[in-house]
């Protein structure tokens, strides 16, 4: 009699364990769903603060070049980490080009041209900048004179909560 009042005490301390365990793993659970945000809601937060982030200034051309292509984050929904690869834009053959990025916030933005034309002729420009909270951030840009090069390609890719603008200039 008393060998089964231990058996069964046993079970009950088991399943009461048993129990705790399984509650303290759910109770553990939505703080760990919490955590984990889809794109939209990273999106979403992105979004939310860049709103903080003061406009940028317009990006004037250099003396002597003459605006080709403009982007920025108000033209695409271009999201923190991501790349993408935007419109071609056609070069007059024989020039070169000029690529300028522009941010403020918490991170940083990457833009790449990728020329390629005549007689297999090709070329990558690369801008970067790591961005800051600035009112007025000063534009980073690389200039490449390139012979033989009629098409380009644009690549930004961004990281962090940021307000961004890409400029592209041929000569005039």
């Amino acid at each position: 009699m008393r060998k089964q009042q231990h058996k069964q005490a046993f079970i009950i301390f088991f399943l009461a364990a048993f129990i705790c365990v399984l509650l303290l793993v759910g109770c553990d659970m939505p703080s760990a769903r919490a955590k984990q945000q889809s794109p939209e809601q990273s999106n979403m937060s992105t979004l939310a603060s860049t709103a903080q982030i003061a406009p940028l200034p317009n990006i004037t051309p250099q003396a002597g070049w003459k605006l080709a292509y403009e982007t920025s984050n108000d033209a695409t929904n271009l999201r923190k980490g991501e790349s993408q690869k935007l419109a071609p834009i056609d070069i007059p053959p024989g020039t070169g080009f000029h690529v300028v990025a522009l941010c403020a916030g918490d991170g940083s933005i990457e833009a790449t041209l990728e020329g390629s034309g005549e007689e297999g002729a090709t070329t990558n420009v690369h801008a970067s900048m790591t961005c800051t909270p600035s009112s007025s951030p000063t534009p980073k840009g690389t200039t490449v004179m390139a012979d033989g090069i009629t098409q380009a390609t644009l690549s930004v890719t961004l990281t962090g909560p940021i307000q961004w603008k890409v400029v592209v200039e041929e000569p005039e």
